[in-house]
């Protein structure tokens, strides 16, 4: 690690260790979580890159980074006295991820906030002692931005996971991959139909134009770039009814989204040739969808644009094998935050979305289901739980599992259902 500032240093391996030696009080508990081949190996699994400009990138080789103004940490930040001796701490861990469809090793890294006057993620204060997943091209802070503090700027870098986006160039993919053909274009990007050229496998590649795609974000007041959103909430996911990534790359110009290929196009163009779904084809279908919506909940990601047009067959010859896709829109929430944002399509979007100033939840989705769920089959009972204007009023997934008509209980089905007596409570309705 080296810096061409002297507002930051980085100290030599044996010095980390003597280091580390010395100030063993301070090592985390979870280290023990990371296996001994992680410390020792010398590759370059991550950067943080400075927002000075005359400070050169740092290269993350280590499992656990220690950043603070005490020589003794791998980054030194010397010039202001409300960093702390070790402000933060970024580790790099090994955690197994058990579905149905897959048991693989993934390597999440998180940030340990270790200092008094705060480290902030995308403008969220993360707190003393608490700890948080960090994603690729998160914005780390250190001293509040919005302090009016002149003679101490804030400390501001950005991370990046190589382990999850692969530096590469448009040749080596041209190489990698066959393509085929355009299946799909959007406002910044375009998916094509490709085969590996290694293994023949069929796949498809959404290829972001993140020039463009940065231009027209550059306007907005925001402490992070959504330009890496769906990459960092697909790395997250495993999960049998989720589209599933295969790999990511970024060149000067362009963002690659390696994914499974689904050959039954969208659940929107099956629902135009057929003309309708039975109904209990349409239990098939939105159990599904559900099982996924709860799955991405309980890792606090939304979705934002569920519809049925993201919702992809996987084969030509079956009307139900269906997964979740396109997380372009999708947030990871930290603490728990909301989000202001207005995006979505307009024939799906949650009315909270669209009041200027609200903060919106999870929530969201669930609107989003009632809507689908009214295009797919007429499943009144449901839908009357989820299209309330009130987000705190609607099932959650879990509960719209549970419910009588995804049971196919139609007999029980009440509209005293979850203690709701829905024409006493129902409010407001879209």
């Amino acid at each position: 690690m080296s810096f061409s500032s002297s507002e930051y240093e980085t100290v030599s391996e044996s010095e980390s260790e003597s280091s580390e030696s010395s100030e063993s009080s301070e090592s985390s508990s979870d280290s023990s979580q990371s296996e001994s081949s992680e410390s020792s190996d010398s590759d370059v699994w991550g950067l943080l890159r400075f927002q000075n400009k005359s400070a050169l990138p740092v290269e993350l080789t280590e499992s656990e980074i220690k950043i603070g103004r005490s020589k003794s940490c791998h980054v030194c930040v010397r010039y202001s006295e409300k960093i702390s001796s070790v402000h933060c701490i970024i580790k790099r861990k090994v955690e197994r991820q058990k579905q149905k469809s897959a048991n693989h090793k993934v390597h999440p890294v998180y940030l340990l906030d270790n200092s008094l006057n705060g480290t902030f993620v995308n403008g969220i204060l993360i707190g003393k002692g608490k700890e948080i997943q960090l994603n690729y091209g998160d914005e780390i802070t250190f001293i509040s931005t919005r302090s009016n503090n002149k003679p101490n700027p804030p400390v501001v870098f950005h991370f990046q996971n190589l382990k999850i986006i692969k530096i590469t160039t448009e040749d080596e993919i041209e190489k990698r991959y066959h393509f085929k053909k355009a299946i799909g274009e959007g406002l910044f990007s375009k998916v094509y139909y490709v085969k590996d050229r290694n293994t023949n496998e069929r796949l498809a590649v959404k290829i972001i134009d993140s020039k463009k795609f940065q231009k027209d974000i550059n306007s907005l007041r925001s402490n992070r770039n959504p330009l890496f959103d769906e990459v960092n909430s697909l790395s997250r996911i495993n999960h049998p009814l989720i589209i599933q990534n295969k790999d990511f790359f970024i060149t000067e110009e362009w963002l690659f989204i390696i994914l499974e290929y689904a050959r039954g196009g969208t659940l929107s163009q099956k629902i135009l040739e057929r003309g309708y779904y039975s109904e209990k084809k349409a239990r098939i279908v939105f159990n599904k969808v559900a099982q996924a919506v709860e799955h991405i909940h309980d890792l606090d990601i939304v979705h934002r644009d569920i519809k049925p047009d993201n919702i992809l067959l996987m084969d030509k010859t079956s009307d139900t094998n269906v997964k979740l896709s396109d997380f372009s829109l999708s947030r990871i929430l930290i603490n728990e935050n909301k989000m202001s944002t207005l995006v979505g399509t307009i024939n799906y979007v949650a009315p909270e979305i669209l009041i200027p100033d609200l903060k919106y939840s999870k929530a969201c989705d669930l609107w989003s289901l009632g809507i689908m769920l009214y295009y797919i089959v007429s499943a009144k009972n449901l839908i009357r739980r989820l299209i309330i204007r009130n987000p705190k009023g609607r099932l959650t997934a879990k509960q719209i599992r549970k419910h009588p008509w995804c049971l196919g209980k139609l007999n029980k089905i009440k509209d005293e259902y979850y203690g709701l007596k829905f024409k006493k409570r129902r409010g407001k309705q879209y």
